[in-house]
C-alpha cells in the first residue's frame, strides 16, 4: 500500500475491489488503496507518504499517538458524509486542492479517530513499507531468510521487529498467516490437501500436516471434516 485512495462523488452504485462488489451511494468517501479502479463519473485523489507528513504536522493535535502494534489498514472503508459535504468536495478539488486532503482527513478522523489515527501513523512509517511487503508475499514459499534478502535487511532486525509490532518471530508470524489461509481454502474448497499446502507457502506435504497438527490439534483432512 504506497498511497491511499479517497473516492467521492460517485454516480455508480457499486465499486469491485478484489473481485468483492461493495454497495455506493453517492454521499461516501471510499478509503483503499491506490491500486484499485475507481467507479466511472467519480473524483479521486491519491495520497503518498509525503503527503501524510505534511499533513500530520497540520493536524497533529488531532491524531492519536502511534500504538505500538501492529496495524493493517482494511482494503475498504465506506465513510457516509451529508449530501452538502459532497458538493463542498468537489468545490475544493477544482478551486483548493491543497485544503481538500486536509478536510477529509479530519472528518475522517472525526468519525473513526483511532483507525484513522494509526493509519496516518503507518503511512509516514518507514516499516509500512516493509511489513506491506511481507504481507503480500507471505503466502510465496519463502523462508525468513529469503525475505531479508529480498528487503535488504538482516534476519536479526527482522525478526526483532516482528516481536516488537507482533509478539512472535517473523517465522512464527509466517507459519499462522499461512495456516489461516489453508484453513479458508479447507473450509471453503474442494482443493486437495497437497494442493492447498503449495497454494500457502508449504513446500511439501509434510511440513503443512506436521504444521497444522501442532496448530490445531489435528490434521488438515480431519479439520475439514470437522465443518
Amino acid at each position: 500500500m504506497h498511497a491511499i485512495r479517497f473516492i467521492f462523488g460517485s454516480e455508480s452504485d457499486k465499486i469491485v475491489l478484489n473481485d468483492e462488489v461493495h454497495c455506493l451511494t453517492r454521499d461516501c468517501i471510499v478509503v483503499t488503496h491506490s491500486g484499485e479502479t475507481p467507479p466511472k463519473e467519480s473524483h479521486v485523489i491519491d495520497v503518498y507518504p509525503a503527503d501524510f507528513r505534511l499533513l500530520l504536522n497540520d493536524i497533529r493535535g488531532l491524531v492519536e499517538e502511534p500504538s505500538p502494534k501492529a496495524f493493517w489498514p482494511e482494503k475498504i472503508r465506506l465513510i457516509e458524509i451529508p449530501p452538502a459535504m459532497t458538493e463542498i468536495l468537489m468545490q475544493l478539488k477544482n478551486t483548493a486542492p491543497a485544503v481538500l486532503l486536509r478536510f477529509i482527513y479530519v472528518y475522517c478522523l472525526i468519525t473513526d479517530n483511532k483507525y484513522f489515527s494509526q493509519l496516518l501513523h503507518r503511512m509516514v512509517s518507514g516499516e509500512a513499507k516493509l511489513l506491506d511487503f511481507i504481507n503480500q508475499n507471505a503466502l510465496l514459499p519463502w523462508s525468513v531468510s529469503r525475505f531479508s534478502q529480498e528487503l535488504d535487511i538482516p534476519t536479526r532486525k527482522l525478526n526483532a521487529l516482528f516481536i516488537e509490532k507482533f509478539g512472535i518471530t517473523a517465522k512464527h508470524w509466517l507459519i499462522e498467516r499461512r495456516l489461516s489461509h489453508a484453513v479458508f481454502l479447507l473450509t471453503s474448497t474442494p482443493l486437495k490437501i497437497i494442493d492447498i499446502a503449495l497454494e500457502c507457502g508449504f513446500t511439501n506435504h509434510s511440513h503443512f500436516s506436521v504444521s497444522f497438527k501442532k496448530h490445531y490439534n489435528c490434521n488438515p483432512k480431519k479439520y475439514r471434516r470437522r465443518i
